[in-house]
């Protein structure tokens, strides 16, 4: 087993692109987004995963090769109500 996963990061921040990270085998949702300083409560957070489809991860679910990580913001600043 490895010791790293690789995941794709839709990034929040704007620019639009997704970001390749290599994490810790074992990370979970709640520690990566922790580093981001992204609050989860304020998103919608969704991973797709090979095989399983797309789901809502819990924020102890750990990252598995190949997931594809996107955090939506629930509101855009700006926005109109």
């Amino acid at each position: 087993m490895s010791s790293k996963v690789t995941i794709t990061y839709l990034n929040r921040d704007g620019g639009g692109f997704a970001e390749r990270h290599t994490l810790n085998a074992g990370t979970t949702v709640a520690q990566f987004l922790e580093t981001r300083g992204v609050q989860a409560d304020n998103c919608t957070v969704r991973i797709v995963r090979t095989g399983q489809g797309g789901f809502t991860p819990t924020a102890d679910e750990a990252f598995q090769e190949g997931d594809r990580l996107s955090c939506v913001p629930l509101k855009i600043e700006g926005a109109g109500a």
